[in-house]
């Protein structure tokens, strides 16, 4: 089982960019939380009056995190492309072709 898991983790990893794409997806993901707590952290420095310093740093540690996990995914996705290139793979393949045919005379 751990050789499947270790051929399975091979596959995916070396062969594709999804991960590179999940990991700028959670970036932006985990910016957009560390906005909504940066503005709750700040709602609560307005209302209630928690340690001196507690609502900037927590609200600093929130978006910068947020901020440099969206820059690694960006970079990611650039490698990615970057190796698909090099290696001379498609970046996409295209699955079918449609046409459609005017019968109007235009």
């Amino acid at each position: 089982m751990r050789r499947l898991m270790g051929l399975w983790m091979s596959m995916f990893i070396n062969f594709s960019v999804m991960p590179l794409r999940i990991s700028t997806i959670a970036g932006f993901a985990f910016s957009g939380i560390g906005a909504i707590g940066g503005a709750m952290v700040i709602g609560e420095t307005l209302l209630y009056s928690p340690p001196a310093g507690w609502a900037s740093l927590m609200a600093a540690v929130l978006l910068l995190s947020g901020a440099q996990l969206v820059i690694l995914g960006i970079i990611g996705e650039y490698l990615g492309r970057l190796y698909l290139t090099a290696n001379g793979k498609p970046q996409s393949i295209i699955k079918e072709v449609r046409r459609s045919y005017s019968l109007t005379s235009g």
